[in-house]
């Protein structure tokens, strides 16, 4: 699987569109700001501020609200205490960083509103553009950025980062965790869960329990259908950070939410919005897997076993962020 070409959030503002349905990142991203807020500030600590130029990069971004959150909160963190501190603001530089798939196109249009807001020269001026590619290899020139955010998509902890990063400059981490010791338990794996559990009812096999769905998915397909997916837990990406040396760890906490705590009353209309979730970060994947005309079948049945599943469990997530700051190298 190529994943310049298969992994993205679905763009759009259509029914099935990451814009529409990341209201769990968005809560994830508003219950962390507060560490956000603290990682700038400690950015004046280190003198960082005096340049004329903050870099911040935002890996992952996506589209909808949540990468105009984060510019938000930053740039607000940062004339609030350059105000305490009667100094001189630096110009903000933001890189907004994905996959070549995402929709880089209305993501710009929702950002346009962060240079609104530029008519006094009072406020920090804040260029935003977008750096298409993949953040497992090199995105920057060395020594460049001074911050770099990212939220559920860094997977693998990359080197490159060490070399773009300023010293002393900060990673903020959002990360999909564990708490329990075991590390073939399902949590945080609900929606991979859901996800096989679903495709393995779509297979032509014998204890296939929906006929009417038999064939839909080639099982050549789905024996070379391969996701890796590991959730560390807080003690692990402590460890893992220490050994390889580049960077210091500043904070790290670990917390957990229930998935399906959306504004939805009722149980059928939580698991709809579940399913919807679920749908606009993995249907690139399985179209490029098994083809377009199985996924509209697909989600229609995930839907019905969320529904089903929401009756008797609350499934959770939990969530490991990590403040880093770049060590002398």
């Amino acid at each position: 699987m190529d994943v310049n070409e298969a992994i993205f959030m679905n763009g759009g503002e259509v029914e099935s569109s990451y814009a529409q349905h990341a209201w769990f990142a968005q809560k994830v991203i508003s219950i962390t700001k507060p560490i956000l807020v603290n990682a700038v500030h400690s950015l004046f600590s280190e003198d960082l501020h005096r340049n004329k130029v903050l870099n911040v990069a935002d890996l992952g971004c996506a589209a909808g609200p949540n990468p105009f959150s984060v510019i938000l909160t930053i740039k607000e963190s940062l004339e609030r205490k350059c105000k305490e501190l009667n100094c001189q603001p630096p110009e903000l530089q933001v890189y907004l960083n994905d996959l070549p798939g995402n929709d880089f196109n209305s993501l710009f249009k929702d950002l346009s509103r962060v240079g609104e807001d530029q008519k006094s020269d009072v406020l920090l001026p804040c260029f935003v553009m977008g750096a298409p590619g993949s953040f497992h290899g090199r995105l920057f020139p060395r020594s460049w950025l001074h911050l770099v955010h990212s939220s559920y998509s860094v997977h693998w902890l990359s080197q490159s980062r060490a070399e773009e990063t300023v010293q002393n400059g900060r990673m903020v981490l959002i990360l999909h965790g564990r708490q329990a010791s075991d590390p073939w338990g399902k949590e945080s794996c609900y929606h991979w869960e859901i996800l096989a559990e679903t495709i393995s009812k779509m297979v032509s096999q014998a204890n296939v329990l929906s006929l009417s769905l038999e064939g839909l998915v080639d099982e050549e397909k789905l024996d070379s259908f391969n996701v890796p997916y590991y959730t560390p837990l807080q003690e692990e990406v402590q460890d893992i950070v220490d050994k390889e040396g580049s960077f210091a760890v500043q904070h790290i906490e670990t917390f957990t939410l229930v998935l399906a705590d959306n504004q939805e009353s009722d149980t059928r209309a939580k698991g709809e919005q579940l399913a919807k979730n679920i749908r606009c970060y993995t249907e690139s994947i399985i179209s490029y897997q098994f083809g377009k005309e199985i996924t509209e079948k697909l989600y229609h049945k995930l839907t019905q076993i969320v529904v089903k599943d929401l009756a008797s469990r609350s499934p959770t997530n939990t969530t490991v962020v990590v403040v880093l700051s770049r060590t002398m190298g």
